[in-house]
């Protein structure tokens, strides 16, 4: 069940990690040290480091 579920729960993680981001001004981005344009890699970052999974492109 993971192999099937594992992808999917990781895309939905990064999407919802995006579209969270998204929200943000980008004064609050900058002072975590993001910019508009690192918010889909900075997901993905985040996936891989926290359960081991993520790409490097997409949502």
């Amino acid at each position: 069940m993971e192999q099937f579920f594992g992808p999917l729960m990781s895309r939905t993680r990064v999407r919802r990690t995006v579209l969270e981001l998204s929200q943000l001004d980008d004064h609050m981005l900058r002072d975590i040290g993001l910019n508009r344009a690192s918010i889909i890699s900075a997901a993905h970052e985040v996936e891989r480091k926290i359960h081991g999974r993520g790409h490097d492109h997409g949502v």
